[in-house]
């Protein structure tokens, strides 16, 4: 008996850890769809949280080509807005592209924040 109620508690964490593993791709795609559809420094905060959220999750086994595929959508409308990037925000989006680069061992993805980066600096 002890065995079966162990067996359904070790079940039930199973299912539980799949959906929530389900869910969180669907809520990234949802956040960056809803950022996209910003303009201006608007787009330029929220695609800023994004990023600081991939350096959260940062590198494992195979986060490396997840973080690759979400910054390629990023990518481009983050070039869009930096005219508008007010300074106090430049300096919050360096760290976290620093804090991206850090995190993840994909190099290809390490070059392109680093040349995000710079230019940002210029």
């Amino acid at each position: 008996m002890e065995l079966l109620i162990v067996s359904f508690i070790i079940g039930i964490a199973f299912v539980l850890f799949v959906v929530l593993k389900q869910r969180a791709p669907a809520q990234r795609k949802r956040q960056t769809r809803q950022a996209l559809s910003l303009y201006g420094a608007a787009r330029l905060s929220a695609l800023s949280l994004i990023i600081e959220d991939m350096a959260k999750r940062g590198g494992g086994r195979f986060a490396g080509n997840t973080l690759f595929e979400q910054w390629e959508l990023l990518e481009i409308p983050l070039l869009e807005v930096l005219p508008d990037c007010p300074p106090d925000e430049r300096t919050v989006l360096i760290a976290r592209l620093n804090a991206l680069y850090e995190a993840t061992a994909h190099r290809a993805l390490q070059k392109q924040v680093m040349d995000m980066r710079r230019k940002l600096t210029v």
